[in-house]
């Protein structure tokens, strides 16, 4: 299974071919937060999950 697939799994619950739009939108905005996260980055990762809680 592929990196992309497992993010895909543990953020949708569901392999990336099953996949639609908005399900990939949830993919990308949890990977920026783990990116704001990894850098340190408090106040960007705040915001992206805010932003991804509406």
């Amino acid at each position: 299974m592929s990196a992309i697939d497992d993010a895909a799994r543990r953020t949708v619950g569901k392999p990336i071919a099953e996949c639609d739009t908005a399900d990939l939108d949830r993919i990308i905005a949890a990977g920026l937060v783990r990116i704001a996260e990894l850098t340190d980055d408090a106040t960007l990762a705040r915001a992206l999950r805010d932003r991804n809680a509406r």
